[in-house]
């Protein structure tokens, strides 16, 4: 897979294989993003930001078309939740009934997502970290892999992304 992870200056792709119980990183390359091209997660001016993205791919050899965005933005909103212990094929049904309780706005052109970061079997309650992502946001980059004839694997956002590499480590030992 090809990982992007974009702000508003610079893209970082990196190349990495994650069939493998330890993921191997095969290439990366960071590059500024061409002027007024990005601007808070989004894509301002796809030809000038394509055309730049290729020519770096290109450039570094990369050729992997399953991609997996990871985008940092102001837009993306994050909550702390606590909810009911259930079974996981019954949390996204329970968070969306609840959405309106986790984010007291208008969400209805969000698309949200979760992480559950811990269960209690004492309290029988579990911790989540609820995403709400604007589905603007998502349709940008899919008319951008569109246009690259990208395969989309996944979206994330910087905070998750974050969160699951430092849990991850910490669980290796590092700290």
């Amino acid at each position: 897979y090809t990982t992007l992870f974009r702000s508003d200056l610079n893209t970082k792709v990196c190349e990495i294989s994650y069939n493998k119980k330890v993921p191997s990183v095969y290439n990366s390359i960071c590059f500024a993003n061409p002027e007024q091209t990005v601007e808070d997660a989004l894509i301002e001016d796809r030809l000038r930001y394509s055309s730049e993205l290729k020519a770096q791919l290109k450039n570094a050899g990369i050729k992997c078309k399953d991609v997996v965005f990871v985008i940092s933005s102001n837009k993306i909103l994050s909550r702390e939740i606590m909810i009911p212990d259930m079974k996981e094929k019954l949390i996204e049904s329970y968070i969306e009934g609840e959405r309106t309780t986790y984010f007291p706005m208008d969400i209805s052109d969000h698309r949200l997502s979760y992480t559950v970061i811990d269960r209690n079997s004492v309290t029988k309650e579990m911790r989540i970290i609820l995403y709400a992502a604007p589905d603007m946001v998502i349709k940008n980059y899919n008319a951008l892999a569109a246009e690259l004839d990208f395969h989309v694997v996944a979206m994330d956002c910087t905070g998750n992304a974050m969160y699951q590499y430092l849990s991850n480590n910490q669980a290796s030992g590092m700290d």
